[in-house]
């Protein structure tokens, strides 16, 4: 346990500092991020959540190449509009490196409009569903604050954090994490794996695949059924 504590305390460090030099090359080559985050950083408290923190605290534990594909930005504050809105209620912007950063006002995240945990940045990390993102890293003090991620993200396992809203979009919290387990190289829970399994054998394999993309347009649907295949190889048949 303390060896176990001890490599979460050292992956957290350079996490941090990976994440402040990432941020610090980004701002550098793409001005447009820098006036938007710095828009952002004078509505209130801002953080990156998820993601781009989830996959510095991965390279950092596993010398992993895995790159953040988006920016998730959360601010402690009324936020302003952009083009686009995001499924969830939130705001995208794009950004001509084709960066694209979506970013919301704290109390519109999914959970917290649920009411099942109260709205701050405390709890900010107990409102994903997987552990692995539960993370976020604060645009000014360039800290990271996480709950069990970096324990999680060490041992190269997908699990539960929080289940309130599982049922609302199973599909794509199943493909999520069979994309995780892909891209990361880690392996399902077995509560996350059972729950996969549920979901995909409510109708055939090409049903799932298609309800995936239409949440997701980004995703094939034979990548899809590519993951089944070989996380889930006893749905193959």
């Amino acid at each position: 346990m303390n060896q176990l504590a001890d490599r979460a305390a050292t992956t957290l460090e350079l996490a941090q500092q990976r994440c402040l030099l990432a941020l610090n090359k980004a701002r550098a080559t793409e001005p447009e991020l820098g006036i938007l985050l710095d828009q952002l950083i004078r509505r209130g408290e801002a953080v990156l959540f998820g993601g781009f923190v989830r996959d510095a605290l991965h390279r950092a534990a596993h010398n992993g190449l895995v790159q953040h594909r988006d920016l998730d930005v959360v601010v402690d504050g009324a936020v302003p509009p952009s083009e686009e809105r995001t499924k969830l209620g939130g705001w995208r912007r794009r950004l001509p490196s084709n960066t694209i950063v979506d970013y919301w006002a704290l109390e519109q995240t999914y959970a917290f409009k649920l009411q099942l945990f109260a709205p701050s940045l405390a709890n900010l990390p107990k409102t994903t569903v997987f552990t692995i993102n539960a993370c976020y890293f604060s645009l000014t003090s360039h800290k990271i604050r996480e709950d069990q991620a970096t324990t999680d993200i060490i041992r190269k396992r997908i699990a539960f954090n929080c289940r309130g809203y599982l049922d609302a979009f199973p599909e794509l919290q199943s493909f999520r994490a069979l994309d995780y387990a892909e891209r990361l190289g880690y392996d399902l829970e077995d509560e996350v794996s059972e729950f996969v399994t549920r979901t995909v054998k409510r109708g055939y394999r090409d049903e799932f695949a298609g309800r995936v993309t239409k949440l997701r347009p980004d995703v094939a649907g034979s990548a899809v059924l590519g993951l089944i295949k070989k996380h889930l190889p006893q749905l193959s048949d």
